[in-house]
């Protein structure tokens, strides 16, 4: 079952008001919650995140069996599932994102002519 669906139903019981950037459809809970409950249904924990433009912040959860779901999150704390599905597959590249320290250059080889 998709965490989404499964998800919801549980957190209808704690549910907030969806903030201004969500659609009616989304559902939307205090993060601490949405937190628990992927990591105690689906056993989904966070493998990436990152900022939008507009200063929430959007993860992507999953879990060894493949299950994930994408949560975005304003700075007050409220937190709505936007996406979820089977498949997650995590790769072993690792992005440059300008805040990590320079790794060394290589030095040059000189050649004796």
């Amino acid at each position: 079952m998709r965490p989404a669906i499964a998800l919801s139903v549980l957190l209808a019981s704690t549910a907030v008001a969806a903030p201004a950037f969500a659609k009616e459809d989304l559902m939307c809970a205090p993060r601490d919650e949405v937190v628990k409950q992927l990591g105690a249904q689906f056993s989904e924990t966070p493998v990436s995140r990152g900022l939008t433009s507009d200063g929430m912040v959007l993860e992507v959860f999953a879990s060894p069996h493949g299950t994930w779901t994408a949560v975005l999150s304003e700075p007050t704390g409220v937190s709505c599932l936007v996406s979820g599905g089977e498949g997650w597959q995590s790769t072993d590249h690792s992005l440059r994102t300008g805040t990590e320290p320079r790794a060394k250059e290589p030095k040059k080889k000189e050649f004796l002519m």
